[in-house]
């Protein structure tokens, strides 16, 4: 798991270099004037959700992981409490291979706040509870290949 700035994004690039297409992506739209819905940036290789979430209270955020693709998230408008769990703590539960995603009984062992202007890069088996806030958000979620 990683939370720094959105303007950071070009130094983990090492860790995978389609990391490149979001930052292309980001340098060529706005992402508070994007309609909600799905994008996709690179084949089945990088695409981006863009979303409102309702109000959801940390009991009700849900713990997920995925196999096959990392998460970026990017709040546009208002501050989002994320959950965190390492993936080697995480209970074993029935994949999606659909969704790429699997959800967990378990609660995170870390909460932390991503502000706009920030972002949480989750890699695949990492347990995250994303989208706790008290006023709901709009945000981007980056699917990019592992």
């Amino acid at each position: 798991m990683i939370h720094d700035t959105i303007d950071k994004l070009g130094t983990y690039t090492a860790l995978n270099p389609r990391f490149a297409r979001v930052i292309q992506f980001l340098a060529t739209h706005d992402l508070a004037q994007l309609p909600l819905g799905h994008y996709d940036i690179d084949n089945d290789q990088v695409s981006v959700n863009i979303f409102q979430t309702s109000p959801k209270a940390y009991n009700q955020a849900q713990m997920e992981t995925h196999r096959q693709m990392i998460d970026i998230h990017v709040p546009i408008s208002g501050d989002e409490i994320q959950g965190y769990r390492p993936a080697n703590t995480v209970t074993p539960q029935t994949y999606d291979p659909q969704s790429d995603s699997s959800l967990h009984p378990d609660t995170p062992t870390t909460y932390y706040t991503v502000r706009v202007g920030e972002m949480s890069i989750h890699f695949p088996g990492e347990g995250h509870s994303p989208a706790i806030t008290t006023q709901g958000i709009k945000k981007a979620v980056f699917k990019v290949k592992a």
